[in-house]
C-alpha cells in the first residue's frame, strides 16, 4: 500500500484529515527534501476557516486553473482492525481529549481517569492499531506493558486501543537487573520483545515495563529459541546497547533522568489564523516518517492543552528517522517540551525496585557482539520553528503588548 500526502488538523478535540495531492507519495516528498509538504502546508492556511471540524473527518482540498481552490468534506468508515478482541469497548465520542501527541495518539480522560489512545484515520494505520493490540494480548497476564484499557470504537467498528497515561520515568543504570528480568519473563512465557530502544521503556511504580508494542512481540517458545537465536541475541545485545550508553553517560557526569507525568511531548506546531504578522518557519522536514498535526487556533473550543502549547509558545516539529531500508514505521515521536509542559526533570533515585529475577545475561556477561549491523530504533528531532516576529515601528503597535512578547 503507497503512502499519499495527508495533513492532520486539529481544533479544540475534533480532529480531520485534508488531503490536498492524492497523487502526491512519500517518495516524492523525499525525492524534494520535503519542500512539496512545506508548500502544502502553507497553502491551506488560507482555507482554516471553511475547513467543517466536528462533521467531516475527511477533506479534500481541490485547486483550480485560476488559483482559487474548493473544498470537497466527506465522512469516511474504517472496517474493524484484525486483534484479538478481549478487552471492554469504549465509542472514542465518550473520551475527553485533552493533548494530541501525534496524528493517532491523543491524552484524555476517560471514567475519572488519565489515558493514551492510539486511533487510525486510514486503513494503513488499522495495520498498525491491530499488530500492537495484538502485542497487548500476548502479554496481556504477565504485568510487563503498560496497562491496556479498552478497545475503541468508531461507527461500529474497533479502531484503536487505549492504555493508561504513562507516567514515570526513563531508564537509569539502576534499572539494569529489572529490564533484563521483564525479558526474561517475557520469553520465558513463550514470547520475545524483539526490538528493545531506550524509549520503549518506562520505569513505573509497578517497575520496569514496555510501552512501545510496535516494537515486535513475537511469539518463542521454548522449542524456538534455537531456531530464534540469533533474534534472542540481538534483543539482549540492543538492551546491553542501552545501559552502554548510560553507562558512558553517567561517567560524563549524567545525573538526571527524565521523569514525565505524560510520555512524550506533543507532535504539534501552531497554525495561526489568517490574516496575521507571524507565521510559520517550517523545520528540517526531510525523511519524514509521519506527517504533522497543525492545531488550529480558536479559544473558543473547550478543550485546554495541558503541555501549555500556545501560539507564543516555541514550535516544535518532530519526525522519526528512517531505518536503512528505507521502510517507514511508526515509531513514538520524542521532542523537547514547550514551555510550562507537563514535563519535568527530577534527580535520579539511587536505588530502583528489582525483581527476584536475573537477567538471562549479565552486563559483564554478554556475548561478543555479532559481526552484523544492529538496526537500533532511533528518534531525532530535526528541527524547531519559532512566531516570526516583523520589525514594527515604533508608532505602529499592531497587537497587544503581550502579543509581542519575545519566545
Amino acid at each position: 500500500m503507497r503512502r499519499r500526502l495527508r495533513i492532520g488538523l486539529v481544533r479544540g478535540k475534533d480532529f480531520i484529515t485534508v488531503e490536498t495531492r492524492p497523487d502526491c507519495t512519500l517518495e516524492e516528498i523525499e525525492a524534494t527534501d520535503g519542500k512539496v509538504l512545506a508548500y502544502e502546508l502553507e497553502a491551506i492556511l488560507p482555507a482554516l476557516d471553511e475547513i467543517e471540524f466536528g462533521r467531516y473527518n475527511w477533506v479534500h482540498f481541490i485547486r483550480n486553473a485560476k488559483g482559487g481552490y474548493r473544498l470537497v468534506h466527506k465522512n469516511t468508515t474504517l472496517p474493524s482492525a484484525k486483534c484479538p478482541v478481549w478487552a471492554p469497548l469504549v465509542k472514542e465520542s465518550e473520551i475527553q481529549v485533552t493533548r494530541w501527541l501525534t496524528p493517532t495518539t491523543f491524552e484524555g480522560y476517560w471514567g475519572g481517569e488519565e489515558v493514551e489512545v492510539n486511533v487510525a484515520w486510514e486503513e494503513y494505520n488499522l495495520m498498525h492499531i491491530g499488530y500492537e493490540t495484538t502485542s497487548h494480548y500476548h502479554l496481556r497476564n504477565l504485568d510487563v506493558t503498560i496497562r491496556f484499557l479498552a478497545h475503541i470504537v468508531r461507527d461500529g467498528s474497533i479502531v484503536g486501543y487505549m492504555t493508561e497515561a504513562q507516567k514515570g520515568r526513563e531508564l537509569a543504570m539502576t534499572d539494569v537487573e529489572a529490564t533484563f528480568a521483564a525479558l526474561t519473563k517475557t520469553l520465558d512465557h513463550g514470547f520475545l520483545y524483539k526490538w528493545p530502544h531506550p524509549r520503549g521503556f518506562l520505569v513505573t511504580d509497578r517497575g520496569v515495563v514496555f510501552v512501545d508494542m510496535g516494537a515486535g512481540v513475537a511469539p518463542c517458545g521454548p522449542g524456538d529459541w534455537e531456531a530464534m537465536g540469533d533474534e534472542i541475541k540481538e534483543a539482549w545485545d540492543l538492551t546491553g546497547d542501552i545501559f552502554d550508553e548510560l553507562e558512558a553517560a553517567e561517567k560524563r557526569g549524567r545525573t538526571i533522568v527524565m521523569a514525565t507525568e505524560h510520555y512524550g511531548p506533543s507532535l504539534a506546531f501552531v497554525v495561526p489564523t489568517l490574516p496575521s504578522i507571524f507565521r510559520i518557519i517550517l523545520p528540517d522536514i526531510t525523511q519524514m516518517a509521519v506527517f504533522p498535526i497543525l492545531e488550529w487556533i480558536g479559544d473558543q473550543f473547550d478543550v485546554t492543552f495541558l503541555d501549555g502549547h500556545s501560539w507564543r509558545d516555541s514550535l516544535s516539529f518532530v519526525i522519526s528517522e528512517k531505518d536503512p531500508s528505507g521502510n517507514h514505521r511508526n515509531r513514538r515521536m520524542i521532542a523537547p517540551p514547550p514551555r510550562d509542559s507537563s514535563t519535568n526533570h527530577t534527580l535520579a533515585p539511587r536505588h530502583s525496585e528489582s525483581s527476584d529475577h536475573r537477567p538471562v545475561l549479565k552486563s559483564a556477561e554478554r556475548p561478543a557482539r555479532s559481526g552484523k549491523r544492529t538496526v537500533k530504533m532511533l528518534i531525532q528531532v530535526h528541527g524547531t520553528a519559532r512566531p516570526y516576529r516583523r520589525p514594527i515601528g515604533s508608532g505602529k503597535v499592531l497587537l497587544a503588548p503581550d502579543a509581542l512578547e519575545e519566545v
